[in-house]
């Protein structure tokens, strides 16, 4: 029966084989492939090489002479033994690929303390509650166990109606639980500590909508300082400049991180002596809830730091983005669907403005904030990015389908094989004005 002698997969007929290799997202397709297995390459002592002299020997008769035999494929020829091997005998990591050898060159001066200030767990002390949490740890709650129910079930997926069925079991009556319907878990809930609050508004336009426009939000700086303040970044923040340089010559640079580029050595260079940058990273995307049931539409806003080092950022279950906003989506009444397309636009841009303005006037004037060990510093909130995708940069470019939203090339230009000027915002400014 035929096999492949890479994956050793048997096939009932050589046709079968032969469509095996032939297959492009097979690992066995490979049009050098010599028929060897793949090895780990080890560095091993090699050993003499064996001589060989040309001597004419008669040939036995074909009666005396063995029977040949075949090299076996699925075992790769002229191999140590695993005995023979040692650990020592391996490649070592080389060293300028060792992270720990490499050089950083810090800016100086840059992001002083300036006194103690609250932690985290000092806001959590100076709750309202605090003085019960002294005899109850646990508070609102009664003991270790309520407070796993809680969180396990406030976590949940389940609606307030399955909750409430939950809690009427026999079952969990006989638990020593602190609350008995969902309305009151909810209360117990909002006497904890809490982060950033809501705030609700408005939205006034000139044109008519169908329903109200209403705008949720959360004040941005409260955010940035919940997440420059969180002790589980402790150690994954970053509060220097630094140029990261693989060998003490600096002759080949890294980046990695944020704090490791070059734009923001030269961002620290205007701001004031001692001050820390926080780059804030924005991220926006406008999801469907439902298609068929009313066609619910939602438009969340996110919020992070791009001090915070990239793997723990990322990470969902360090909740390292916050929802900032709830930006509207509103159906404007107008007899031009173009116009509607136009007045989103300038709808979504107005509360983006109200959003962030916070932001504005802390990267102008500077705010202070305490790290996650209580070390105060005084900090400017640079937006670093802001994550999307192609229809809402877009949006937030102001530009066309079929223009770039970064740089000034249009679509008839996207394979020139030159760089084309940015697009900045006096580009914009312009090009607004102009219109006007």
């Amino acid at each position: 029966m035929p096999n492949c002698p890479r994956c050793l997969k048997f096939f009932l007929t050589e046709h079968g084989a032969q469509n095996h290799h032939v297959q492009p997202r097979s690992a066995c397709h490979d049009n050098n492939y010599r028929y060897t297995l793949e090895i780990p390459h080890l560095s091993v002592s090699p050993e003499p090489p064996a001589e060989y002299h040309d001597v004419n020997v008669p040939s036995p008769p074909h009666s005396e002479s063995p029977p040949p035999t075949l090299p076996d494929l699925d075992v790769p020829l002229g191999l140590p033994d695993d005995d023979s091997i040692r650990a020592e005998d391996a490649r070592l990591f080389p060293a300028a690929q060792d992270p720990h050898s490499w050089v950083r060159d810090y800016f100086e001066g840059a992001s002083v303390t300036y006194g103690k200030g609250d932690t985290s767990l000092g806001s959590f002390r100076m709750d309202q509650y605090s003085e019960e949490r002294k005899s109850n740890l646990y508070y609102p709650f009664t003991s270790s166990k309520d407070w796993t129910t809680a969180k396990f079930l406030s976590k949940s997926k389940l609606s307030m109606a399955l909750v409430d069925e939950y809690l009427s079991l026999d079952v969990t009556k006989d638990l020593p639980l602190s609350f008995h319907t969902a309305r009151d878990l909810r209360s117990h809930i909002e006497m904890l500590p809490p982060g950033p609050q809501w705030k609700y508004r408005v939205v006034s336009s000139d044109h008519q909508t169908k329903d109200p426009v209403h705008l949720y939000y959360r004040d941005p700086l409260d955010c940035v300082k919940l997440l420059f303040n969180n002790p589980f970044f402790a150690d994954k923040m970053e509060y220097v400049p630094y140029k990261l340089y693989m060998s003490t010559e600096r002759d080949v640079r890294v980046y990695s991180e944020w704090m490791g580029s070059d734009g923001v050595w030269e961002m620290q260079k205007k701001i004031p002596v001692g001050a820390t940058l926080c780059g804030v990273i924005l991220s926006s995307d406008k999801t469907h809830i439902t298609n068929i049931c009313g066609g619910r539409v939602a438009h969340p806003f996110l919020i992070s730091l791009a001090n915070i080092k990239m793997d723990a950022r990322n990470k969902a279950a360090a909740h390292g983005f916050l929802l900032l906003a709830l930006l509207p989506i509103a159906e404007f009444v107008h007899e031009l669907p173009r116009m509607r397309s136009v007045l989103d636009a300038h709808l979504f841009h107005h509360c983006l403005d109200i959003v962030i303005e916070p932001l504005k006037q802390a990267m102008e004037k500077g705010a202070t904030m305490p790290d996650p060990l209580g070390n105060l510093r005084y900090c400017f909130t640079l937006i670093a990015s802001y994550i999307l995708d192609t229809p809402e940069a877009m949006l937030v470019s102001v530009v066309r389908g079929k223009t770039s939203p970064i740089t000034m090339a249009s679509h008839k230009q996207f394979g020139n094989p030159f760089r084309h000027p940015p697009r900045t915002a006096a580009v914009t400014k312009q090009q607004l004005q102009s219109i006007e």
